[in-house]
């Protein structure tokens, strides 16, 4: 008789097949696209129907094989079709081919640093001013110039703070390599910051009626906090559930923020590991 896996196994075979699913909702806008998603939530069903390692092995292949099958029927950036009415806004907002070496804006502009708080032992927020008329999506970055040895650096990092927050702007930054350690190093409250952007096109699904799945390891929580940040302001009534996996519970980032998210939000929830 077939032994039954173990339930962390479970539970860590099911985020994977959750990660899928995400991944796969960014590729899939419109109504006929969606459909593609519903394998990957049948795979992470049967992992708790088919307990046997066998048949998790199984399941996990057919979900890689049918994610390179998507990604041959959907080519990057076609986010929504263009036949597509109700898509097409959603997908005029996209930042074109942006990439992290090149922001979507012009030079950089000095913002003034309100505030420097810790998250963990080793990730820390940045507060800077907000410059005026400046606009972005959640999951989209900053680009920030620091100097380093004498010499001025450029790295981008993702906006933390909600787009509804009009009066600063955050970064949470993990302290490693030169430049991040120069920022937790040097920067303070009443400093001046240059930044540049926003840039990328990782951005929040503005899909009303798809409940929202996010999936964050380490400090690549900073998008998603922007992302369920801004989830909870401008769509209360979606459910959001949050995967958030660090290695201790001291480096789990903005833990009492999630606990009252969790609390004050219907519909939504977390789960660390």
């Amino acid at each position: 008789m077939w032994s039954h896996a173990p339930t962390p196994v479970l539970s860590f075979v099911t985020t994977l097949h959750l990660a899928a699913f995400l991944l796969l909702s960014y590729r899939s806008a419109g109504p006929g696209r969606r459909l593609l998603l519903l394998p990957s939530v049948s795979f992470a069903i049967l992992v708790w129907v088919l307990q046997v390692p066998a048949w998790l092995v199984a399941g996990l292949v057919a979900e890689l094989v049918w994610v390179v099958a998507c990604e041959k029927l959907l080519p990057a950036g076609a986010v929504a079709s263009a036949s597509d009415p109700a898509a097409a806004p959603a997908a005029r907002q996209v930042a074109p081919a942006a990439s992290k070496k090149a922001p979507a804006s012009g030079g950089f502009v000095p913002a003034r640093v309100l505030a420097v708080t810790d998250e963990t032992p080793e990730i820390r927020t940045f507060r800077v001013e907000r410059p005026a008329g400046f606009t972005f999506r959640p999951g989209q970055f900053l680009m920030v110039r620091v100097p380093v040895n004498g010499k001025d650096e450029a790295r981008c990092y993702s906006i933390s703070s909600a787009p509804e927050v009009t009066g600063y702007l955050e970064i949470s930054v993990r302290r490693q390599g030169r430049v991040s350690g120069a920022l937790h190093e040097t920067v303070r409250a009443g400093g001046v910051l240059p930044i540049r952007g926003p840039g990328g096109d990782f951005v929040y699904p503005e899909e009303r009626d798809v409940p929202l799945v996010l999936h964050a390891g380490g400090v690549g929580i900073t998008p998603m906090i922007s992302m369920l940040r801004h989830a909870v302001k401008a769509e209360p009534g979606r459910p959001a559930t949050l995967l958030y996996t660090a290695r201790t519970e001291e480096d789990v980032a903005f833990r009492d923020e999630l606990v009252l998210l969790a609390k004050r939000s219907p519909g939504s929830g977390s789960s660390s590991r």
